[in-house]
């Protein structure tokens, strides 16, 4: 692992961190009852979203990282072309729970990244 790679994980995971609900996240008790029609790891998904986005309820998060921190496969939050499954973090976004959209990173040259990442914004369904 590169300098650069280490020094750019280490100062994530700083700024979470800094952004995390200390000892607990709350979610809605509508979670559990409503919400019918996703499968009960699509909820659980959202809840480590609620985690993952931290007190100020937005993040950049790219698929890999998501997959590292929730346990979820890649393959399993994205969407399948082949089968059309539209992937979890899709399912979510219907649902009204996030607002996930994929950004270009740009580096400091004004050049896109390889990467792109989901923006995650986390409804308020309170």
């Amino acid at each position: 692992m590169s300098e650069k790679q280490f020094t750019s994980e280490e100062a994530l995971a700083k700024k979470e961190a800094e952004n995390t609900i200390k000892n607990y996240s709350r979610v809605a008790n509508m979670l559990v009852d409503g919400y019918p029609d996703l499968l009960p790891q699509e909820k659980w998904l959202y809840v480590c979203l609620v985690r993952l986005c931290g007190k100020e309820g937005t993040r950049f998060l790219s698929l890999r990282y998501i997959s590292e921190r929730t346990g979820f496969s890649i393959g399993a939050l994205s969407a399948c072309k082949k089968t059309g499954s539209p992937g979890m973090l899709k399912r979510l976004h219907e649902a009204g729970l996030i607002h996930a959209e994929i950004k270009k990173m740009i580096d400091n040259k004004g050049n896109e990244t390889k990467n792109a990442q989901f923006h995650v914004t986390i409804t308020d369904i309170w």
